[in-house]
């Protein structure tokens, strides 16, 4: 099967997934918030979270919001919840556990 250039569509996803660009910041770690919508910009947000979710919508405001509710709800155990969902969505084989919180 050969693809015209007219049907090709090419996004920038960066470091293939929103979550790793989060933490890690690429830079932006020390700006403030209000500067969060820019690290965004040129990426492929509606592929990473959902159709009509445009880097204008991921602003200081939700951020904070966001930010909030996690830090009461508890980090650490929001992670391992994720972690031991995501291990076993992709069958991660777990026979010991290491968990480094920094």
């Amino acid at each position: 099967m050969s693809f015209s250039e007219s049907q090709i569509k090419v996004q920038d996803i960066e470091h293939l997934g929103i979550v790793a660009g989060i933490i890690d910041g690429l830079g932006f770690i020390s700006a403030p918030l209000y500067l969060f919508e820019k690290f965004f910009s040129g990426i492929a947000t509606e592929h990473l979270l959902g159709e009509g979710i445009q880097p204008e919508h991921l602003n200081h405001e939700p951020l904070g919001r966001v930010l909030d509710k996690l830090y009461h709800a508890g980090l650490t155990e929001i992670f391992i919840r994720l972690a031991l969902s995501a291990a076993d969505r992709f069958g991660v084989k777990m026979d010991s556990f290491h968990l480094d919180s920094s």
